[in-house]
């Protein structure tokens, strides 16, 4: 049976083309480093590692101008009721994240407004002294 009963309502599926997969990102890089030298200056004793990105993103079209080192990360932690509102009625992220957020955003670009362009591999320094200094 229909589900809209309008005979002007069509349904079908659209060509979207191939998609291969995201390559894989290096996380010895300079750039996944920087995430988690900024992750443990705000929580030092979390576990940090790659995991699996399932949904699709924008970040297919950056490939070519990340060399390849794309990271999907949102600086924010969320419970199961939280993530039951993601694109969902009353999405919302609390203040105290937003704070949280913002101050890892400040490390991260810290940390990556320094790092010489022409050394992809390099090592981040995520001592106290450096991302502190003024």
């Amino acid at each position: 049976g229909r589900v809209v009963n309008d005979e002007r309502v069509t349904v079908g599926l659209l060509d979207m083309g191939n998609q291969d997969a995201s390559a894989v990102s290096d996380h010895d890089s300079f750039g996944f480093q920087a995430i988690a030298g900024a992750i443990r200056q705000i929580q030092p004793r979390t576990v940090i590692s790659p995991s699996l990105f399932i949904a699709g993103t924008d970040s297919k079209h950056f490939h070519k101008v990340a060399k390849g080192s794309i990271y999907r990360y949102y600086p924010f932690v969320w419970d199961n009721a939280d993530l039951a509102t993601i694109h969902n009625t009353d999405e919302r992220v609390r203040v105290s994240d937003v704070v949280s957020a913002t101050r890892w955003f400040a490390l991260y670009f810290l940390a990556v407004s320094s790092h010489p362009r022409d050394v992809p591999t390099a090592k981040f320094d995520n001592t106290p002294e450096r991302l502190n200094a003024s």
